[in-house]
């Protein structure tokens, strides 16, 4: 009895002296759950977010409900000091939101516009000629729309009695006496008219009334 007793101890005493052994002899995996708690938050996140709307927090991982894209984990990185024009973004963040940069460059900005339009003419540019006198026109130099007119380029040529007989007038007065008041008012009276001074001096030179002027 007390051998079977003995043989039963002994028995156990090699259980537990097995169990310490291979306990003692097993490798440590110690150091495996030790990681870093930036990496053990982003294998096994508590919060998931949405790139593109940050202010999207779940407890699990799902797609954002507003723009429908997959959750991402939620890294704290406030621990880095990045300053007020700075931001941190994780790897998939950047590259779900497809971030570009370009170089700064100075230069003026320029546009390319089709446009339909539809050409007129100005109105300020626009001017009408009327005589001051009863006349008809002989000769029409400006014979179409659109002619281009200079200073000093002759309209038309035109023909009065009216101006014929005003011209006999002055040439009358003139003989009579070339400095008085009827000649003043008769050279007046053509100038009124329009006439240049030199085309009255041309009157008064030539002593002869003319039926047509330019």
């Amino acid at each position: 009895m007390n051998g079977k007793l003995i043989n039963k101890f002994s028995l156990v005493a090699l259980v537990i002296i097995a169990f310490v052994i291979g306990r003692c002899s097993a490798p440590s995996d110690s150091h495996d759950h030790a990681m870093d708690p930036a990496t053990e938050s982003a294998e096994n996140p508590t919060t998931w977010t949405c790139s593109m709307h940050p202010n999207i927090q779940q407890p699990e991982f799902g797609a954002c409900p507003i723009c429908g894209m997959d959750l991402i984990p939620l890294v704290d990185d406030t621990s880095s000091d990045l300053g007020p024009r700075a931001m941190s973004m994780s790897e998939s963040s950047r590259a779900l939101a497809d971030i570009q940069t370009t170089e700064i460059t100075t230069g003026y900005p320029t546009l390319e516009l089709r446009l339909v339009g539809q050409l007129n003419y100005a109105e300020t540019q626009e001017k009408s000629l009327t005589a001051r006198f009863p006349a008809r026109i002989e000769k029409l130099f400006v014979n179409y729309t659109g002619i281009p007119v200079q200073r000093g380029e002759h309209l038309a040529e035109v023909y009065s009695p009216e101006l014929l007989t005003a011209q006999r007038e002055l040439l009358s007065a003139y003989q009579r006496d070339p400095q008085g008041s009827i000649t003043a008012a008769a050279r007046e009276k053509l100038r009124l008219w329009d006439l240049l001074p030199e085309q009255i001096d041309s009157i008064l030179s030539n002593q002869t009334a003319q039926d047509r002027f330019e």
